[in-house]
């Protein structure tokens, strides 16, 4: 396998974000900024921090609002906390301030397609998985095979230093990886048939596909990971935990989550 732009560099991603961020806490992180339940009761405002750029789960439609399964998730939570669910602040932020945004208690908490790793797990709680993401593969449906496992040598986009690198492979060893900074430059390079298609998470090939009729998600999912609620560790955050945790087994026991999800087209 040959990955261009950085041959012998890949870096998994979550390894480099925590070391960036275990810095960062050790420096500025000042104990007991954290807010406990009871200020976020009588502030009556949750503040979470989300993504606004990837369709289904976090993104802005066409007047401008914030939409998609994890802001009905945050709003959802501030209904069930604190009794509305217009008691929610949403805070956009980048991949690298989505950690960093709860060890430094600038949110309250995090949804923002952060998938629970051990890594991530020293430096903040997490919720059970609201949705199991994964890796997977997208490419123009009328070139696309049958299954993603009957690819060879194809040449296909990646984002740089993402997980999806080292599960291809492993699963398909023999494909040629073109590295791309963002989903936006390889959906580019796969319409502009320069590369075959474009390997990521399935939520947001998900949302492509649903943008470009013509894209097609293969089959199977190559990996699977979990996506769960970021909370900031400590006693003083033990009661807003409890709750989220609580509120999570209603959610699984009752199905709205499967629910959400399905309604916004998430396999």
């Amino acid at each position: 396998m040959k990955i261009l732009s950085s041959p012998g560099a890949f870096i998994r991603e979550s390894s480099f974000v925590c070391v960036a961020i275990a810095w960062l806490s050790g420096i500025l992180a000042i104990p007991g900024l954290a807010r406990p339940w009871a200020d976020i009761a009588k502030d009556g405002r949750l503040r979470v921090a989300v993504k606004d750029n990837l369709p289904l789960l976090g993104f802005r439609n066409e007047a401008g609002e914030l939409v998609g399964f994890e802001i009905d998730i945050a709003r959802e939570l501030a209904k069930e906390l604190l009794g509305n669910s217009n008691a929610v602040e949403l805070i956009p932020v980048t991949n690298i301030e989505r950690l960093e945004s709860v060890v430094l208690d600038e949110v309250d908490v995090a949804i923002a397609q952060l998938t629970l790793t051990a890594d991530r797990s020293r430096l903040v709680d997490f919720s059970s998985p609201y949705y199991f993401d994964g890796a997977a593969i997208a490419m123009p449906r009328d070139q696309a095979p049958a299954s993603a496992l009957q690819l060879s040598t194809e040449r296909v986009a990646v984002l740089t230093r993402s997980s999806a690198i080292g599960v291809l492979q492993a699963v398909l060893p023999d494909l040629e990886l073109v590295e791309v900074t963002s989903y936006q430059e390889g959906a580019e390079l796969v319409l502009a048939g320069d590369v075959a298609g474009m390997a990521g998470d399935i939520s947001v090939l998900t949302g492509w596909a649903l943008e470009e009729p013509g894209i097609s998600v293969l089959s199977p999912k190559l990996s699977g990971a979990g996506l769960a609620i970021a909370m900031p560790r400590g006693v003083e955050t033990s009661d807003l935990r409890r709750r989220i945790h609580q509120q999570m087994n209603v959610w699984k026991d009752s199905g709205w989550l499967d629910k959400r999800a399905a309604e916004w087209g998430l396999p």
